[in-house]
């Protein structure tokens, strides 16, 4: 397994801070870790492709994946010039794999499932043309639970459409997160490591609120992000599964939440390089 950081991670401290994606590239080389995920984001807002690639040759940084935000539910046509305007960029980015969604719903509007299946195929193929594979991930009202991501794969059909299994977003499906492993482990390409405590746990009233970025689930239970080991995700049964079934790709190390991001994120580094073996 090779360790990896979301650039996600530190998202109170870029908007805090007015950080850069070559801000967070140095941040990264400086905690010892190679291989960042970078987002579209923070490239569409600052358009300075060409530096990043320079910084990431210089520091030897490899980007794990490039995250995206696609939205292949929308009625917009819109959305495959821009699908592929940011798979470009991975390409230049050098990025293995692409992280994608299906996108949300709007109100009442019913999706159109032929019409997203149609542009997943598509977009599957434009990302196989240039040898990136694109890991869908189990978050969202049509992918968050893994029948859904499974049934979406199944679907597609495609060898470049795989699966980004993030330990944590399970819980917002109500779903066991070692059950969900089990269920897309024959898919998984790419994981996020990332823990969630919810209000089941009793410590969990601690954290209120006023401060810390509260979730919900499909069944209206509160949760939010934590630094991994002390939540309620079993991340050494999931990361016991994971060796025994020889994924050997990479795990980012994703926290979500406002507080202490930056030390949280060491945290969430060190806890992916102790369970994965590599210091």
């Amino acid at each position: 397994m090779k360790p990896a950081v979301s650039m996600w991670s530190l998202e109170a401290e870029i908007t805090k801070n007015g950080w850069s994606q070559s801000d967070f590239i140095k941040w990264a080389d400086t905690n010892n870790i190679k291989n960042v995920e970078l987002v579209s984001y923070y490239m569409d807002r600052e358009n300075n492709i060409e530096s990043v690639c320079s910084l990431i040759k210089e520091l030897n940084i490899e980007v794990s994946c490039y995250t995206i935000l696609n939205d292949f539910v929308t009625s917009s046509e819109d959305c495959m010039d821009n699908f592929r305007k940011d798979l470009n960029n991975a390409s230049v980015l050098g990025a293995s794999f692409v992280r994608v969604l299906t996108g949300e719903p709007e109100g009442s509007d019913a999706v159109d499932r032929k019409i997203m299946i149609q542009r997943f195929k598509q977009a599957a193929d434009a990302a196989g043309n240039k040898e990136i594979t694109l890991v869908i991930e189990n978050i969202g009202s049509l992918s968050g639970h893994s029948k859904e991501a499974v049934a979406i794969i199944e679907e597609v059909d495609s060898p470049y459409l795989r699966i980004n299994f993030d330990t944590a977003n399970p819980l917002l499906a109500d779903e066991d997160p070692v059950d969900a492993l089990k269920h897309m482990l024959p898919y998984i390409s790419y994981v996020h490591l990332k823990d969630f405590i919810t209000e089941k746990s009793p410590d969990f009233s601690k954290y209120s609120e006023a401060q810390w970025r509260i979730q919900t689930s499909r069944n209206e239970v509160k949760m939010t992000g934590i630094t991994p080991g002390k939540g309620d995700v079993d991340l050494n049964r999931i990361f016991e599964i994971l060796k025994e079934n020889n994924y050997s790709g990479f795990v980012s190390a994703e926290y979500e939440n406002d507080i202490d991001a930056e030390d949280a994120t060491r945290h969430s580094i060190n806890f992916v390089k102790n369970s994965t073996g590599i210091n």
